[in-house]
């Protein structure tokens, strides 16, 4: 988007994905995966766009956006759309 702007975005990761997201990052950006604890997570600058929310979700259950909320939001709503098609 034009007028975007540079977002850092934090990701949990499920383990099984680490050596997956190591070898092939979301983004040229991408930081991590760092292990904190049994938590898995890393972090992403990008402007957020229609491309980054369809990579996004096709990781499904193996990761979850922390922050920002409005990023977090927006996963909500797309996975909310996606559960209601099959009602």
């Amino acid at each position: 988007p034009e007028n975007g702007v540079l977002t850092e975005i934090t990701i949990w990761i499920d383990p099984d994905m680490v050596p997956y997201l190591r070898t092939k990052p979301l983004h040229a950006s991408q930081r991590g995966p760092f292990r904190s604890d049994d938590n898995w997570t890393l972090t992403i600058q990008v402007i957020p766009n229609y491309e980054l929310f369809k990579v996004l979700l096709s990781l499904g259950s193996a990761i979850k956006v922390i922050s920002p909320e409005h990023i977090q939001q927006k996963m909500v709503e797309e996975l909310s759309g996606a559960m209601n098609q099959y009602k």
